[in-house]
């Protein structure tokens, strides 16, 4: 028989050798998703397009249209509904949370269109977490970078994406390097559009 106290220390001993085995699991399957965790932010591609597009309540122009949210052009309300970004508005973070999610189901739902979903799925999940962000901007993926994961070559995919950073004047060249960093499974700083 053990006391009340000692059975609580050994409790969360436990719990913190789980989470550090647990952390250190997910590091070496999908790093991406570790920074998720441990920042506590959502993982997955949602939650890679959080971390690489800053949050802005407010349109500012950026390529062809006005964008706010997480870099969007669109808004998705709470019923649904989807609104171009027009100057004026202001974007509350639920909305732009939906949107990400409804952008990322519509990029994922047609990644056929472009890919063997075969090939697409046997990637890792950061791989694929990355390219979702590469395709969320413009709803496709550049046909550079299709053709890359067609290959399946981690490499040519990562080059690729960075390569397409010089697209429109390079606005978006810091967000490639990152998203082609974790492809490659390197650490990656967030950037902040």
């Amino acid at each position: 028989v053990i006391s009340v106290e000692e059975a609580a220390g050994r409790s969360i001993e436990y719990a913190r050798r789980y989470a550090s085995a647990k952390i250190a699991e997910i590091t070496s399957q999908d790093p991406a998703l570790a920074v998720s965790v441990l920042k506590g932010e959502q993982p997955g591609p949602a939650g890679l397009i959080r971390q690489l597009h800053r949050f802005r309540p407010t349109p500012y122009w950026h390529g062809p249209s006005n964008r706010a949210g997480y870099g969007s052009d669109t808004v998705t309300r709470e019923d649904g509904t989807v609104e171009k970004v027009v100057p004026g508005m202001t974007v509350v973070r639920a909305d732009a949370d939906r949107d990400v999610q409804r952008r990322v189901d519509q990029f994922l739902s047609g990644v056929d269109g472009q890919v063997d979903s075969k090939a697409f799925d046997r990637l890792a999940p950061h791989v694929r977490a990355a390219l979702v962000s590469v395709g969320y901007q413009a709803g496709h993926l550049p046909e550079d970078v299709a053709e890359a994961v067609r290959s399946s070559d981690v490499e040519e995919i990562a080059a690729a994406i960075a390569a397409d950073g010089d697209e429109d004047g390079g606005v978006n060249r810091e967000i490639r390097l990152a998203e082609a960093a974790i492809v490659r499974g390197e650490d990656s700083t967030p950037y902040e559009q």
